[in-house]
């Protein structure tokens, strides 16, 4: 059984994994979305929270993995109010850069930047063939 599957069974351990685990990609995308790295941690706590009782549906990674960004995405979108500050230089300067593109390239890009994920599991996710995923890489 995988990390998931414990935490759909209600193994709460596994579910702090699967925040180990895909904490720093939301916390990424949150901080995409908002600027503001302050509110990228609450967004991604909510995330986590709401995506929490939601378990027991979700019977394949990816599917799992989608919905988690789709939430963090909504929260994002609630707290467009508050008032980015920017985060350090480099940093916003590749959040500007990602932020340019369509959505759909902007998860796999933040996948990368924020722990250097293989692109074969990255494509896998996104439905990206690599080479996609390579010229997102190479022009970013």
């Amino acid at each position: 059984m995988d990390t998931l599957e414990f935490a759909r069974r209600g193994v709460y351990e596994a579910f702090w994994e699967l925040m180990d685990g895909y904490g720093c990609f939301v916390y990424w995308y949150a901080l995409l979305k908002c600027g503001q790295q302050e509110l990228a941690v609450e967004i991604t706590n909510q995330a986590f929270l709401e995506v929490y009782p939601l378990l027991p549906q979700f019977t394949e990674k990816k599917r799992f993995i989608k919905f988690l960004f789709i939430i963090a995405s909504r929260v994002s979108a609630q707290r467009q109010s508050a008032i980015p500050s920017c985060p350090p230089s480099e940093s916003r300067n590749i959040l500007n850069l990602i932020r340019n593109l369509p959505e759909n390239y902007q998860l796999p890009l933040v996948f990368v930047y924020g722990e250097n994920k293989a692109l074969r599991e990255i494509s896998e996710l996104f439905n990206l063939a690599e080479e996609e995923v390579t010229m997102l890489l190479e022009n970013r």
